[in-house]
């Protein structure tokens, strides 16, 4: 069986406090994207779970798939052993939701392979176990996050522009960024998520752009922040409507109005950045 696992950007994401177990409350807007890392699997009689990876320095043991793998069977040991194959496409460390889309992409092939019959929500359930990232990707459609990502609202989404993702020569630490907002002082929040959501229903890329925020933008340490800048304005100059950081980095993408206005500024970029086109689903 193969899968595709999407990644995802956030043209909105605020935080707004941090709650007693650790984690911290969010805003944010969810728009998956067709950069996909790609999965197969196929049943073995080992009872084992056989994990390879394109990229060698992707960690098996603690992988979200193998992670994923170990849930389900706690509650289902019919499921039995899995030789997996990654593809990576999405790069680790971006803000793409990359660990996450595999494992959305893994819990529906296991739900599928072995007939198990969990519903969405408890897709979901198992997905929250993972990561807070994991039940917005197993959604798969446009939608805004709140708690810590996991009480999502599906919104609709005319807006299926093309988008040029961008990685800067460095990865960041979602733990770290996060470290960073619970000693930062004087953060700016404007919260327009709801002007976001009527701009995306109506498919208007110019008040998408005007209102593209994210606040690990202001956490980023000053070479990161000049580096990130300066992508944007690559962007921008390139043709971009607007551009943002994704998630908590490092990643940026712009949102373009045409497809070949995005294959322009992607030639331009990929002299020094690696690059990866896109579109919003």
């Amino acid at each position: 069986m193969k899968a595709r696992a999407c990644a995802k950007i956030n043209p909105s994401l605020l935080i707004t406090g941090r709650r007693p177990d650790g984690y911290h409350d969010l805003k944010l807007i969810f728009l998956p994207v067709d950069l996909a890392d790609e999965l197969t699997a196929e049943p073995n009689g080992d009872g084992v779970l056989r994990l390879t990876c394109s990229e060698p320095d992707i960690p098996i043991e603690d992988n979200l798939i193998t992670k994923a793998w170990r849930l389900i069977r706690q509650d289902h040991p019919t499921v039995g052993g899995l030789d997996v194959f990654l593809k990576k496409n999405i790069p680790s460390g971006a803000g793409l939701g990359g660990g996450s889309a595999d494992a959305a992409a893994f819990l529906k092939m296991i739900n599928a392979l072995y007939d198990l019959r969990l519903t969405s929500e408890q897709l979901a359930a198992y997905g929250l176990k993972l990561g807070a990232d994991v039940p917005a990707l197993l959604l798969g459609q446009a939608s805004v996050g709140t708690g810590i990502g996991e009480r999502l609202l599906p919104v609709p989404n005319a807006l299926h522009a093309p988008v040029l993702i961008v990685k800067p020569p460095f990865s960041c630490s979602t733990k770290e960024m996060y470290a960073r907002f619970d000693t930062a002082e004087g953060l700016t929040q404007p919260d327009e998520t709801d002007t976001m959501t009527a701009a995306l229903a109506a498919g208007d890329l110019c008040g998408v752009s005007r209102r593209l925020f994210n606040v690990f933008e202001q956490l980023l340490d000053p070479a990161q922040r000049a580096a990130v800048e300066g992508i944007k304005r690559e962007l921008t100059a390139n043709g971009a409507a607007g551009a943002l950081l994704s998630g908590s980095g490092s990643c940026v993408f712009g949102l373009f109005p045409d497809r070949n206005t995005r294959d322009a500024a992607a030639a331009a970029l990929a002299r020094s950045r690696r690059v990866y086109p896109a579109a919003i689903l």
